[in-house]
């Protein structure tokens, strides 16, 4: 018997992994997307009821074969609040590649840019990080070093 996860014919008993059933499944094209509701969907929607978001018909030209798919919400909705950007005048950090020659040239000759005492890290406001185009290259403010606290359980000899 073939273990092709698209093959017709297939014994009943034999298993095929989720995973090529996957692979099988995106290997096509999609021909249509149908909204609950409408016309080839209506058992669908019955027996998904409101977790239904849509149904699509997928093709395998090479094989003959189509798939219906279902896409559903498996989980309640929560709210969801985009991270605030920072104010324009507002410490931001720019990471700079250990290749990044042009970049570091630019940067070093720009007004309000300052080199960090960590390699490759640049200090400058918010505004001239995106005039310059660096958005995507923001990070995290690096932490302050550890200070060994005073308490120590060993007393020094």
């Amino acid at each position: 018997m073939s273990r092709d996860p698209a093959s017709a014919h297939r014994a009943p008993n034999e298993e095929v992994s989720i995973e090529a059933r996957f692979e099988a499944a995106h290997a096509t094209e999609v021909r249509k997307t149908l909204r609950p509701g409408k016309r080839g969907t209506r058992k669908l929607a019955k027996a998904f009821g409101d977790r239904l978001v849509c149904v699509r018909y997928r093709y395998d030209r090479k094989r003959g074969l189509r798939w219906t798919t279902v896409e559903l919400v498996v989980s309640a909705p929560r709210r969801w609040a985009p991270k605030p950007l920072p104010s324009a005048g507002a410490l931001v950090y720019v990471r700079t590649g250990p290749k990044d020659w042009d970049l570091r040239r630019r940067l070093a000759s720009s007004s309000g840019v300052s080199r960090d005492a960590i390699p490759d890290l640049w200090r400058m406001r918010y505004e001239t990080a995106i005039r310059l185009g660096l958005k995507k290259r923001l990070v995290a403010p690096p932490r302050p070093p550890a200070v060994p606290s005073s308490g120590n359980k060993i007393a020094p000899r």
